[in-house]
């Protein structure tokens, strides 16, 4: 108590008044919970538009290869029977290729977690299983996906260390972390991902990056989760039904 009157006296004999300087300074902002607020309902909404695009892409292809006799059949009796074969053929060449990306996604997905899991139990990380399943899952989404699950395990892992010492202990093993995530982001994208885009979908890595980009502005997050199947069908469709067109002709030319 005697410390704090001294402490007044001093700043009221300097003329000093500490309400003001608090407030010209906006120290307060710091302690606005609006800002958290916000920043969690921005993780809720992407986390949400990831949920809907991953059950949109896989319940539409689950369903589109385990039931291809039924599409084929619906096919039949719906289109024109100048259409029937070129329609038969798109399904069957779309469920080929389909297949053929979800398999390679599934063993880029697998391979990832398996290096993100490597890089954080060798630097001690007591929640390394969940922190690489939860970033191998944002994979998933081309590009963004990386930047994020990087970010995501950085925080986790000084969430995971609280207790420890800044300096020594959660700072160069976060930093340690993020090196190894780069590293294997970089493995991914220069082995994995054109492994993908040009031996399971038969498309250019280039004109995949374009396609995400586009189906990126324009849809948002859903729109890069669905853009690789989404594009290889219509290319199906297109080459079945104008294969003399000039530009069908070499968008098409690997299927």
């Amino acid at each position: 108590m005697e410390t704090e009157t001294h402490l007044e006296e001093y700043f009221n004999i300097q003329h000093i008044d500490l309400n003001k300087i608090i407030k010209d300074s906006k120290l307060t902002s710091f302690l606005d919970f609006s800002y958290f607020t916000g920043f969690i309902n921005s993780i809720i909404n992407f986390m949400a538009d990831m949920g809907m695009g991953l059950v949109s892409v896989f319940f539409i292809t689950f369903f589109f290869i385990k039931d291809q006799e039924i599409f084929k059949d619906q096919a039949r009796r719906i289109l024109p029977d100048s259409n029937e074969d070129k329609i038969l053929n798109s399904i069957t060449k779309i469920n080929h290729l389909l297949t053929r990306y979800f398999i390679g996604l599934l063993l880029q997905l697998i391979v990832v977690f398996i290096l993100y899991l490597v890089v954080l139990l060798i630097f001690g990380n007591k929640n390394a299983f969940v922190i690489a399943f939860l970033c191998a899952i944002l994979n998933i989404i081309p590009y963004l996906g990386p930047i994020i699950g990087t970010t995501l395990a950085a925080i986790l892992t000084m969430i995971s260390m609280i207790g420890q010492d800044f300096q020594s202990e959660i700072l160069p093993k976060t930093i340690y972390v993020v090196i190894g995530f780069l590293l294997v982001q970089a493995i991914d994208n220069n082995i994995s991902q054109p492994i993908i885009s040009s031996k399971s979908v038969n498309s250019h890595p280039l004109e995949i990056f374009l396609v995400i980009l586009i189906s990126g502005i324009t849809f948002g997050i859903v729109g890069m989760i669905i853009a690789i199947p989404a594009f290889t069908m219509i290319k199906v469709i297109l080459k079945e039904f104008f294969p003399d067109n000039k530009i069908v002709s070499v968008l098409t030319e690997r299927i």
